[in-house]
């Protein structure tokens, strides 16, 4: 009967406690930097992306101005599990984007 009771504590006291706030990537980040950037630019491009800055900055021409793009480092797979879908989906949140996002991770790519 005891065990019953503690059981039964832990888990509406695990069912009533909130959750804190979602934690924001820093700007020492990949993800933390592209959200900064999308707060000043459209493009955003953190080196060791699969294109060049030049190749970046020129992608506005190509896709129009209602596209926000991330050229980022295969590295940003490691800042959330759930590949470069994650990634977005994080950038976008974090940033408030409203819209069509695109991310490079590294060579793959997710919208």
């Amino acid at each position: 009967m005891i065990r019953t009771t503690v059981v039964f504590g832990l888990l509406l006291a695990l069912a009533t406690s909130e959750a804190g706030p979602i934690q924001a990537h820093t700007p020492d980040t990949a993800i933390g930097r592209a959200v900064e950037a999308f707060g000043q630019v459209r493009v955003s491009y953190d080196p060791g992306a699969a294109v060049s800055d030049v190749e970046a900055g020129g992608f506005p021409q190509i896709v129009g101005s209602d596209v926000k793009v991330a050229f980022m480092p295969a590295s940003a797979n490691d800042e959330i599990s759930g590949g470069p879908d994650a990634v977005a989906a994080e950038i976008a949140r974090e940033a408030g984007l409203d819209g069509t996002l695109v991310v490079l991770v590294g060579a793959k790519l997710a919208a």
